[in-house]
């Protein structure tokens, strides 16, 4: 259907050159005048259809002029040629063929109907009376074009189903292209250039590169240089890790050689795993804390009771002791065993059994405003007291625990203004959004910051790198946020501070 329009051309193409081999072949019964007119049609035919050529095509009002002039053209044959009429015949077969494909149904029976009328009344000019011979060759003209017309509406109807099952197909790959959340990107193979791209992938430039208008890259490899190495082969893709201003982005990237097409091309798809990684992060401290904790229950009562014993047996020596040296051990074994019960307390907090999922509504405004208040005002961190209170533009919701809640955010503050404490700038921001369904709250400092090994272990019980540190309190911070259904990424860099983010799921008021 793509090159329909070039028939009348070729029809009349045609009438040239068969005209010309009825002359070679039986000139000796063809006159010279027939052999004229069929040119002049012929030439005229072409030089009208070539404006559809030079001139576009699919202008209604080009076409339908065009239209008209081939039947004028045609009818003017049928008229003035008295032989040659199996030629003309052949070729209004072909053109009323021709005008099923490209015209409406109506347009074509007038079509017919107007060569069905010409050919009669031609044909009664060109002789004076009808005999019966003539009257059925009139009649075969007829049936003939009425079963053309036919032809040209069951194709044309089997074309138009087609155009329009690939019309669907191509609207429903478009659709699939602009939305579906991976990178499509087509390129040359041979230097990278971009050939074409989804919006997804524009986004992922945007977030490797936001002050690069992905319009004006010329060369994948000018965001991606690693991707110059990457393979069909590499059947599990090419992860690529990009320092952005929040942290990272994490993408995998797989190769696709599109041969099916000219020119070759190569199709690179692209995934961003920055969620999916953080939360398999996630999920992998999750499973060690899970095994530690049903340890850590056991051996803390076992602990617990010794350490009663201990305790009650120096009360009773307690007043036995006179000399100052011994009363000073004592109180080193109290305080420490003091230390131990503290530390057994919290080992069992963390390790008791989840609680149900929380049902009451709590304000993280309200809470994180009260947490910020006890950190600025404790005596320990003096440099705080001069910064103000944050200031959050609305409320936001959760179905939470306020005292534990509390006991997190009081935990994550207290170690921000501890790294802080020999750092030249201090500075302690915490930010509230709400996102989609989520509520997020990111604490950040301007502390000693940790490195990445450090980073990996921060929720392991006893991992601490504090010198009287138990090493539970980012631990407990973990399951409280888990039993909220949330979710916390940590991202450090040594001498440059700490960003801790917390996502919530928000609360309908």
């Amino acid at each position: 259907m793509k090159y329909v329009w070039l028939i009348p051309s070729i029809i009349y193409a045609l009438l040239i050159i068969l005209a010309g081999a009825i002359y070679l072949i039986e000139g000796y019964l063809v006159q010279i005048r027939t052999l004229q007119i069929l040119y002049f049609i012929g030439a005229l035919g072409l030089i009208g259809q070539s404006i559809i050529i030079f001139w576009e095509q699919r202008k209604k009002i080009v076409t339908r002029s065009i239209q008209v002039l081939d039947l004028i053209l045609i009818s003017s044959a049928m008229f003035l040629v008295t032989s040659g009429q199996s030629l003309l015949f052949f070729l209004v077969l072909v053109y009323v063929f021709y005008t099923g494909l490209t015209g409406s149904h109506r347009w074509l029976d007038l079509v017919t109907g107007y060569f069905i009328f010409v050919n009669v009344i031609s044909q009664y000019l060109m002789f004076d009376q009808m005999t019966l011979p003539d009257i059925l060759m009139q009649l075969i003209f007829a049936m003939s074009l009425l079963v053309v017309n036919f032809m040209s509406r069951s194709v044309a109807a089997s074309f138009s189903e087609e155009q329009q099952k690939n019309a669907f197909l191509q609207k429903l790959n478009q659709a699939i292209f602009a939305n579906v959340p991976y990178g499509f990107l087509v390129t040359n193979p041979d230097d990278g250039t971009l050939v074409h791209y989804n919006p997804y992938l524009r986004d992922l430039f945007l977030k490797v590169r936001p002050q690069t208008n992905p319009f004006e890259v010329t060369s994948l490899f000018e965001i991606f240089p690693e991707l110059k190495t990457l393979d069909t082969s590499d059947r599990m893709g090419l992860d690529l890790i990009h320092k952005v201003a929040d942290g990272f982005v994490f993408l995998r990237a797989k190769l696709v050689k599109l041969l099916g097409i000219t020119p070759h091309s190569n199709l690179y798809i692209i995934e961003d795993r920055t969620e999916i990684e953080r939360l398999e992060m996630s999920r992998r401290q999750s499973e060690k804390l899970a095994a530690i904790g049903t340890l850590a229950a056991g051996i803390a009562h076992e602990i617990r009771n010794p350490l009663a014993g201990i305790s009650g047996a120096l009360q009773l020596l307690e007043p036995n002791i006179v000399t100052d040296e011994s009363k000073r051990l004592v109180k080193i074994v109290f305080r420490e065993i003091d230390r131990l019960n503290g530390l057994i307390t919290e080992f069992l907090d963390f390790a008791r059994p989840e609680p149900p999922p929380p049902t009451s509504l709590v304000n993280l405004k309200t809470i994180l405003t009260d947490c910020f208040l006890v950190v600025v005002n404790d005596p320990r961190f003096p440099f705080l007291k001069d910064l103000k209170p944050f200031q959050f533009e609305e409320d936001f919701f959760i179905l939470g625990y306020s005292d534990k809640l509390k006991q997190m955010f009081v935990n994550i503050m207290v170690n921000a203004a501890e790294s802080m404490i020999q750092s030249p700038e201090k500075k302690l921001q915490v930010t509230l959004k709400k996102q989609d369904n989520l509520v997020k709250v990111v604490i950040e400092d301007t502390g000693e910051g940790m490195d990445s090994e450090t980073v990996q272990k921060i929720f392991e019980p006893f991992f601490t790198t504090k010198d009287k540190g138990t090493g539970l309190g980012m631990a407990i911070v973990l399951k409280i946020v888990q039993n909220h259904r949330g979710y916390i990424f940590v991202e450090s860099q040594k001498g440059k501070g700490t960003r801790i983010e917390i996502h919530f799921p928000t609360a309908v008021t």
